[in-house]
């Protein structure tokens, strides 16, 4: 198992996660954000590749996102964000 894995095993362990949680479950697993931002764009990924999947859709589909304009991200961020 990589560092990683076992790193995130060991965080998952130490705050009480269920084993369901775990990488070494063979049920869980999993990452550890660096940011807020981060975590909110890996969400609208794996969001949008569910919805890709559940609904038979091509990935050329344009999908639309809703969100509030009370962020904390440049306006310059925000314009040149696409997931298409």
């Amino acid at each position: 198992m990589s560092v990683n894995l076992t790193s995130t095993d060991y965080t998952g362990k130490a705050i009480g996660l269920p084993d369901e949680f775990l990488h070494s479950s063979g049920k869980g697993g999993g990452v550890i954000q660096g940011s807020a931002s981060e975590s909110i764009i890996v969400s609208m990924v794996a969001a949008r590749n569910r919805a890709i999947r559940l609904h038979k859709l091509s990935s050329s589909n344009r999908l639309v996102a809703y969100c509030s304009k009370l962020v904390t991200a440049p306006p310059s961020l925000l314009q040149d964000t696409a997931m298409t």
